[in-house]
C-alpha cells in the first residue's frame, strides 16, 4: 500500500484495524535490525610472493616495498574481530602469522612487525 492510499486508508479506518497494521508491521522491523547487525570478523588469509623477482633481481622492477606497505595499509584498516594470517612462498611456502586476531591496536603492531620482517 502506497503512502498516497494510505492516508484515505487510515482516515476511514478504525482503530482495531490501526493496531492490527501495526502487529503485522513488528515482524518487518525487526527482521531489518537484524540484517544491520555485524555478524562477526572476517578471516584473511594473505599469500605473499617473497621470490627474488618481487625485488627486482633477473632485471625486474623491485616491487615488494610498495607490497609490504599496501599490506601495512591493509592491516590499519581490517576491523576488530578479523584475524589475519600470512603465507609466504619463493622456492618454499611459510606460515608467517597464524590467525593473529585484532582486537586492539597492539595486535596490529604485531602484524606489522611480522609484515616488516619479509
Amino acid at each position: 500500500m502506497t503512502f498516497r492510499y494510505f492516508k484515505h486508508w487510515l482516515k476511514f479506518s478504525s482503530i482495531r484495524s490501526i493496531i492490527v497494521l501495526a502487529l503485522i508491521s513488528i515482524p518487518n522491523l525487526c527482521g531489518a535490525s537484524a540484517q544491520t547487525t555485524p555478524k562477526g570478523g572476517i578471516d584473511w588469509i594473505l599469500v605473499v610472493d617473497t621470490s627474488a623477482s618481487m625485488r627486482g633481481v633477473g632485471g625486474t622492477k623491485n616491487i615488494f616495498e610498495p607490497v609490504k606497505n599496501s599490506i601495512t595499509e591493509f592491516v590499519n584498516t581490517a576491523r576488530l574481530g578479523d584475524t589475519v594470517t600470512i603465507y609466504t612462498f619463493d622456492k618454499d611456502v611459510t606460515l608467517n602469522a597464524d590467525d593473529i586476531k585484532i582486537t586492539s591496536n597492539p595486535d596490529r603492531g604485531k602484524l606489522k612487525q611480522i609484515i616488516s620482517s619479509l
